[in-house]
């Protein structure tokens, strides 16, 4: 019983310190979206995101190639420029010294008009 106990808490604190790790929602509009020669996908935003994993806080969100959802994230990011929508955006992580969006329910990108 003391393990399962030892392991729970284990459990929280490492999940607390991923939870923290993740950027905050912000709203902004894209100003501008692209791929990489390695296939990254970056999407350039109006406002700097706080992701407290990159070195420096930009204004330039990335996607890895291998991403599940990159083409899905790529439609949206263009529909968002296109049409001047706003993007509410959290990154959970940092690929290239950018924020980027990962694979965890931490992170993600959605557009309102």
């Amino acid at each position: 019983m003391a393990e399962l106990r030892i392991l729970t808490v284990c459990f929280v604190l490492a999940y607390s310190a991923l939870a923290s790790a993740a950027s905050s929602s912000i709203t902004t509009t894209v100003s501008n979206v692209g791929i990489y020669g390695n296939g990254v996908l970056y999407i350039d935003v109006t406002d700097t995101i706080d992701e407290t994993l990159c070195p420096q806080q930009r204004q330039r969100i990335v996607v890895a190639h291998d991403h599940p959802k990159i083409d899905t994230l790529f439609s949206l990011a263009l529909a968002a420029m296109s049409t001047g929508s706003e993007v509410t955006i959290r990154t959970n992580s940092c690929l290239l010294n950018f924020a980027a969006i990962d694979q965890s329910g931490g992170s993600w990108m959605h557009m309102a008009k």
